[in-house]
């Protein structure tokens, strides 16, 4: 499966290698749709709800993984002096 969408101008991917890839793109996929959907920095405890509310129900540790990969590619980041604190799309 591939997924593909465009990148907002402001994310600068950072990537390692000539390759790179992301495991389960479809969760991938799951986690940023509902950051895009929520529109606000959320915990990745509130993140797994509101995933599962959107009929997305991902394993807590499948989430970390995909945000941890989200952060070394530079879409995402976890800001904890903003307000609302944790993950948010980068540039937000």
């Amino acid at each position: 499966m591939e997924v593909a969408f465009d990148v907002p101008h402001h994310w600068e991917i950072q990537v390692d290698g000539d390759n790179p890839k992301l495991s389960n793109p479809t969760a991938v996929a799951d986690v940023l749709a509902t950051m895009v959907e929520i529109g606000h920095r959320m915990t990745r405890e509130e993140l797994c709800e509101a995933m599962e509310d959107k009929g997305r129900k991902r394993a807590e540790s499948v989430v970390a993984d995909v945000l941890a990969q989200l952060m070394r590619f530079g879409v995402c980041d976890n800001k904890q002096n903003k307000n609302p604190k944790g993950y948010g799309l980068a540039g937000e």
